[in-house]
């Protein structure tokens, strides 16, 4: 439960204060070595990102309770593909960027890099968007009125993502190309598996 608590604390202050948010997670990680700072961030997945998601999914049941025309089945079916469109955006996401780091810590990313690159800090700055995405889209289920600015508020990832390009350590020259496959990563995946998912269902 302490875990998910500091989770959400660090998530709280990177949607406040992104900059100053990656900061201190980069002060946390001091002194540790990038396989425990991995091994931390995949603790943090089990049992921070996934719990964390799942609640926000379970509140497709919340719609319940103001007259939700699709009913128990239909809260059923949004719960899943919204779990399910996180949790495999998380995994796209981590894959996507597996071909992208290594390039993008090299001075000219056009050519072919063996350079390592920190996986750990790359699976926090995903799990950390996702969960405000996730976040997001839980208001949206929780709020019985449709706000407008709920359907831009999950772009402001793109922010957080931003904020967070020294943490994962690329080069400043390459940020831009850091922001189109991270954002493409994290927000595209997401919402596409969830626009496939719910044409399947």
């Amino acid at each position: 439960m302490d875990n998910i608590l500091v989770f959400l604390r660090n998530m709280f202050q990177l949607v406040v204060a992104p900059a100053r948010g990656w900061e201190d997670l980069e002060a946390e990680q001091h002194g540790r070595t990038a396989q425990a700072e991995e091994e931390l961030a995949s603790f943090n997945y089990m049992h921070c990102f996934l719990p964390i998601i799942a609640v926000c999914s379970l509140s497709w049941f919340v719609r319940l309770f103001y007259g939700y025309s699709g009913g128990l089945l239909g809260c059923v079916q949004g719960a899943v593909v919204m779990f399910v469109s996180l949790f495999l955006g998380a995994q796209v996401s981590m894959w996507l960027m597996g071909f992208a780091m290594p390039r993008l810590m090299e001075e000219d990313p056009r050519l072919p890099s063996a350079a390592e690159w920190n996986r750990g800090r790359m699976l926090d700055m995903i799990c950390y968007s996702i969960t405000f995405i996730g976040f997001v889209l839980m208001l949206a289920n929780v709020i019985k009125v449709r706000i407008a600015i709920l359907e831009f508020l999950p772009f402001y990832v793109v922010f957080i993502i931003w904020k967070g390009w020294r943490y994962v350590g690329i080069r400043e020259q390459n940020l831009g190309l850091f922001m189109i496959a991270a954002c493409i990563s994290v927000l595209g995946s997401v919402y596409l598996i969830s626009f496939l998912l719910n044409a399947v269902m």
